[in-house]
């Protein structure tokens, strides 16, 4: 094989061959997270942050009814302890929790995190695919 053809190959093959899916069969993953206000005022300054890893999702404003949402790639769901904050009626709120992964989800189908904000400083939380 010429010597030209075979360094080429190296540069285009290696690359490409470090490049897997960062879905494993034997894990559950997540790529997005979604604040859904069901209650019957807006909420406000409202953060999810991931206490381990310090990461942070925030939305200023969520009007009642709707939803504020992000999407990421996707990413080993390691099941650590949140924090969510937000204000309603000019009432600041938090809750720490952390979302258990539910009975029949499947581990080659991606999750969502769903919190949702209720009235007088109640939310819910859960995984769904």
């Amino acid at each position: 094989m010429n010597l030209k053809l075979m360094v080429l190959l190296v540069i285009v093959l290696i690359p490409n061959a470090a490049c897997v899916s960062t879905r494993s069969a034997d894990s559950y993953t997540i790529k997005a997270v979604v604040i859904r206000n069901v209650s019957s005022s807006e909420i406000s300054d409202t953060q999810i942050r991931v206490e381990k890893t310090r990461e942070l999702f925030s939305c200023s404003y969520v009007l009642r009814g709707t939803e504020c949402s992000t999407e990421f790639r996707v990413r080993k769901y390691a099941g650590n302890r949140i924090k969510i904050y937000w204000k309603q009626r000019g009432i600041q709120y938090v809750a720490g929790l952390v979302m258990s992964v539910p009975s029949g989800m499947k581990k080659e189908i991606p999750m969502s995190a769903i919190v949702e904000i209720r009235d007088s400083g109640e939310s819910n939380s859960y995984l769904t695919q």
